[in-house]
């Protein structure tokens, strides 16, 4: 087994890839302890150089499949589109731009492309979180695009939060506090982007199934059914959907 692996932080890490999550993982599951926990203790970190997690990936078409690590990325893709969305409300929209690269943008074909895609939340984290403009669909929410939607909610209070506690000082000007708010989510921005990472690449999907089963440094434990399904999920292939077909028939 073949192991390329090397630390860097989450700015890398998403400009350098794309990213699917592919249906032998589970889907979306952390809850309000896990985003309490990722927000005080990562995202409020006084270090400089702060440490969280693993990333095990394997070659798949153009993009990188995820067999750990998912759980890290999708929360940090819902909190980059939290502040892509406050910097828009303040009007900073080179900044909310600047701020959607690391969630979408254009691929070798000049076609806009999500950073990372998944199957079992879609069409929910693309439409209603990632896109740039966010649309309210009609859907039944199901259980992981639930928690998705808590998460997004629940990051969206701490950042508000951050943004009035910035522009709390009496006695200043409207454009002193919507500077200070600005500094406030710059200083978020670039935090989650220098977060660290044990980037693993791995040769193929087999080797990549069973570090998968091996492999479990921050998220919940997997149950014996848990394992079940995503080997039968593996033996079945990837099905058939657009969003993942399309760049393996170019």
């Amino acid at each position: 087994m073949k192991i390329q692996c090397q630390d860097h932080p989450v700015e890398h890490i998403l400009t350098s890839n794309y990213f699917e999550i592919p249906r032998f993982q589970r889907p979306y599951s952390w809850e309000k302890d896990n985003w309490e926990d990722f927000w005080n203790d990562d995202l409020l970190s006084t270090k400089d150089d702060y440490f969280i997690g693993s990333v095990v990936t394997y070659a798949k078409g153009q993009a990188k499949a995820i067999v750990d690590g998912q759980q890290r990325l999708t929360t940090i893709t819902v909190i980059l589109s939290v502040i892509r969305n406050s910097y828009r409300l303040l009007g900073y929209e080179d900044r909310a731009t600047g701020t959607q690269l690391f969630i979408e943008r254009n691929n070798k074909n000049n076609e806009s492309t999500f950073v990372l895609k998944t199957e079992t939340s879609y069409p929910y984290l693309q439409t209603s979180i990632q896109s740039f403009q966010s649309q309210k669909i009609k859907i039944n929410l199901g259980e992981e695009e639930i928690l998705l939607q808590g998460a997004f909610e629940f990051f969206t209070d701490c950042i508000n939060k951050e943004i009035e506690k910035s522009r709390s000082s009496p006695g200043i000007s409207e454009a002193t506090r919507r500077l200070r708010a600005k500094n406030r989510l710059d200083e978020l921005r670039d935090t989650v982007l220098a977060l660290k990472l044990i980037y693993v690449e791995l040769d193929n999907e087999d080797d990549a199934y069973q570090v998968f089963e091996t492999l479990n440094t921050r998220g919940k434990d997997l149950a014996t059914t848990d394992l079940l399904k995503n080997h039968l999920a593996r033996l079945m292939g990837a099905s058939h959907n657009p969003m993942f077909d399309e760049s393996e028939q170019e």
